[in-house]
Parts: structure tokens; C-alpha cells; sequence
């Protein structure tokens, strides 16, 4: 009978290159035996992932019920009303499911889980720091420190590891990497785009026009969260690290939902009449498929443990 994937200790398969046959099944997922795991770990694990689930299909749907709530210029505005749609529609669906699989040991449903929640903890910065204050305030903080604890909850119970032994042996990991040096590149050179000319001309970026803010939210988060991740997620891929794939999956699942967001969110600044708008569908279009093709090859690599 074949050797399930929680039966094989951490680190065994890179030593022996062979799974074990009869070794005692850990209380918990298969590749929940991190630092974090045990019955109270998991539980608390995935009671947080359904309940970031719930706070951003709450969030979502109000911004879809009461578009008025949104105290912002008509550029946001439409942003938030394309983002809520992608969230409540596409994201919030995906992390059910995600969360459905990994409690049952699918090791594909984990990967999307942690890809899902990094997405809405993403996403929800702009709310909580580039929305103007309305009548949801007090739920954007929540959604941050929910979704916050959700994916450091999530990661702290996985086993690396595991993980990377049920990638299958010789899957080309060079594509994917590739992809993520190219959005890397695009980040930087969207951000010095906007930065150099500042230092020259000082010519204030488009960006911070159009928002109403008083500095590039977008490029905040940009260099702080998906920049180190791509650097990290790339060179370690390629070195076929076991965080390696973990944070392929996290970034390359939450770019490519994001993106789909921003592809909404200018389809909506058209319809609101903004001119010049329709000029980025193609990047972002171009950035959702990029990113979900990876995303589909990088769990299609995972050899799916026996049940």
C-alpha cells in the first residue's frame, strides 16, 4: 500500500531519495508538522483561513450593496468597486475550496490556501491605508490582523519539506522562475519610473494624481511585500529550496487573482468615464495569464500524496 504523505519524516525524502513504508501518522494534515502544528495549531490554522474567508466577503459585498460608502475621487472609487467584485466572486470562493482540500490533505489546497490569504492581506492594504474613511473603517484593520494571522498561522504549521517531496523529481522549475524575474523587473522598473523623473523634473508620478494620496501606495507595497518575495521565491527555486515553492505559490497565486482585480478595477474606472484608462488592459491581462499559467504548472508539479 502506498506510503501517504504524512507518514514520511521531514527532510527523509532529500536523504534517502526513497519513501519510508509503516511509519506512524502524525495527529494532523500531511504536511502540517511545522513549528506551529498539533490538533490546536491546525484548528486554529483553518478556523482563521474561513473566518478571513467570511471578513473579506463581508467587506466585499457591502462595497458591491452600498457602492455610496466609498468617500474617495472617481478613479478609487472604481477601483474599489472592480477589486470588491474580483474578491467577492473569485478570491473568496478559491480560499473555501483551498481550505476544503488542505483539511484534507491535498497538498495542491495548501499552496492555494497560503497564495489566497497572502491576496487578501495584500489587497486589503490599499483599503486600509489608501481608502478614504467611511463607514467600513473598523474592518479594514480587522481584515489586515485576521488575514495577518491567518497566513503566519498557516505557514507556521506547514512542513517545508514535505512539500517540496512531492514535487515531482526533474519538474522544470526554470519557466517559472523566469516569470518571476520578469515581474520583479517590472515592479523596479514601474517604481523607478515614477522615482527618477521625480528627482530630475520633480514631476510628481501620475499615480499619486490620480489617487488624490500624497505618495505612491502602490510602490510601497510593491518594494516592501512582492519584491523581496519574487527575489527570495526566484533564487531559491531555482536551487530547489523547499520555501522555494512555498513562496512561488504564495506570490504567483496571489498576483495573478490581484491582477484579474486590476483588469476589473479599470474596466469599471471606464465605465465611470475616466479617460486613458483602457490603455493598461493589456498589461494586466497580460500579468493575470502569466502569472495563473505558472501558478497551474507550479501545482501541477505536485505529486498528490496516497489516501
Amino acid at each position: 500500500m502506498a506510503t501517504s504523505f504524512y507518514e514520511i519524516p521531514s527532510g527523509i525524502w532529500h536523504k534517502t531519495g526513497s519513501f519510508p513504508k509503516a511509519l506512524p501518522r502524525s495527529p494532523g494534515g500531511p504536511f502540517m508538522t511545522g513549528p506551529g502544528a498539533g490538533r490546536d495549531g491546525m484548528r486554529t490554522a483553518f478556523t482563521l483561513s474561513v473566518l478571513t474567508a467570511v471578513a473579506a466577503a463581508v467587506q466585499s459585498s457591502g462595497g458591491i450593496l452600498f457602492p455610496g460608502i466609498y468617500r474617495d475621487n472617481a478613479w478609487v472609487t472604481a477601483t474599489w468597486h472592480g477589486t470588491d467584485v474580483v474578491t467577492l466572486f473569485i478570491a473568496v470562493p478559491l480560499l473555501l475550496i483551498a481550505v476544503y482540500y488542505a483539511q484534507r490533505g491535498s497538498c495542491r489546497g495548501e499552496l492555494l490556501r497560503i497564495g489566497m490569504l497572502f491576496y487578501v492581506l495584500y489587497n486589503n492594504m490599499y483599503y486600509l491605508f489608501g481608502t478614504a474613511y467611511n463607514g467600513f473603517f473598523l474592518l479594514y484593520p480587522f481584515i489586515f490582523v485576521l488575514s495577518a494571522g491567518a497566513l503566519v498561522s498557516a505557514l507556521l504549521t506547514i512542513d517545508a519539506e514535505r512539500i517540496a517531496a512531492h514535487f515531482r523529481p526533474g519538474a522544470r522549475m526554470k519557466g517559472i522562475a523566469a516569470w518571476m524575474f520578469l515581474l520583479t523587473a517590472i515592479l523596479l522598473a514601474n517604481a523607478l519610473g515614477e522615482y527618477i523623473p521625480f528627482v530630475l523634473s520633480g514631476k510628481v508620478p501620475q499615480v499619486i494624481a490620480d489617487t488624490g494620496l500624497n505618495t505612491s501606495l502602490v510602490a510601497i507595497c510593491d518594494l516592501t511585500l512582492w519584491v523581496p518575495l519574487l527575489v527570495l521565491g526566484c533564487a531559491w527555486l531555482l536551487r530547489s529550496r523547499p520555501w522555494g515553492y512555498i513562496i512561488a505559490a504564495l506570490i504567483l497565486v496571489s498576483t495573478g487573482i490581484y491582477c484579474i482585480g486590476l483588469a476589473a478595477a479599470t474596466w469599471y474606472q471606464d465605465l465611470a468615464g475616466i479617460p486613458g484608462v483602457m490603455a493598461s488592459m493589456p498589461l494586466w491581462i497580460a500579468l493575470a495569464a502569466g502569472s495563473l499559467v505558472s501558478s497551474a504548472a507550479l501545482l501541477a508539479a505536485v505529486k498528490e500524496p496516497a489516501t
